[in-house]
């Protein structure tokens, strides 16, 4: 009997620990509006480099502005929440005489209070690609 109650108990626990994801206790974020705000980039050898943006949300799609020497380099596509973070496709052709990591894409990690949003990356090793952002 003593082992039955105790393969009862070990099976209850290993189903509360697969039932339960971390993302559980994730709001639902709602993105949808346009954001105005500051991008910077921090390369890891210490340059800095920021300038205004603008990202707009609608449904599933994004946009983003350009900055100066493309500082972002904007973009737009689809994006996806994905638990703590976003994961945004560009849909862009782009040339090859820049940082990509400049394009609004791939996953960014996000925080958001009240009207306030922050999404960040450590893109490839390179640097802090961060977009500081409040809602209109």
């Amino acid at each position: 009997m003593r082992t039955k109650n105790f393969l009862l108990a070990l099976l209850g626990t290993i189903i509360l620990f697969v039932g339960c994801n971390e993302d559980d206790n994730v709001p639902t974020l709602d993105l949808n509006g346009s954001y105005n705000g500051t991008f910077t980039v921090e390369y890891n050898d210490g340059r800095v480099f920021s300038n205004p943006v603008v990202v707009e949300f609608n449904g599933e799609n994004f946009s983003s502005s350009t900055g100066i020497d493309r500082f972002p380099a904007g973009g737009n596509g689809k994006f996806e929440i994905q638990g703590r973070s976003v994961k945004f496709v560009d849909e862009n052709i782009w040339t090859a005489d820049f940082d990509w990591n400049l394009i609004l894409n791939g996953t960014y990690i996000y925080t958001s209070y009240g009207n306030d949003l922050v999404l960040s990356a450590d893109k490839n090793g390179l640097g802090i690609y961060k977009y500081e952002l409040k809602k209109d």
